[in-house]
């Protein structure tokens, strides 16, 4: 079975929330989910450290983190998440 993507979320601040925090500059932190429970993280840690990156799978998540990510998916995408989170939790 090839793997396909589903769908990439962020979970970065906004330029706003960044800004009110005193810097100008906002932190990445994307993540994308593959149809076979797979996720590719991508994040800045600071302005010396960015471009991060990582894979996951859908168990390594906290259910808070699958939370968020549900909040923030769009309609179209969330219940593909959910059948990923309900597949490989």
């Amino acid at each position: 079975m090839d793997s396909k993507e589903v769908c990439t979320i962020s979970l970065s601040a906004s330029y706003e929330g960044a800004s009110s925090n005193g810097g100008g500059w906002f932190k990445d932190d994307d993540y994308t989910f593959y149809s076979d429970g797979r996720v590719f993280h991508e994040w800045d840690e600071n302005d010396w450290s960015y471009g991060l990156t990582e894979w996951l799978s859908v168990a390594d998540l906290s259910d808070g983190k699958k939370a968020r990510f549900l909040e923030k998916a769009s309609e179209a995408n969330k219940p593909a998440l959910q059948e990923l989170f309900d597949l490989f939790s």
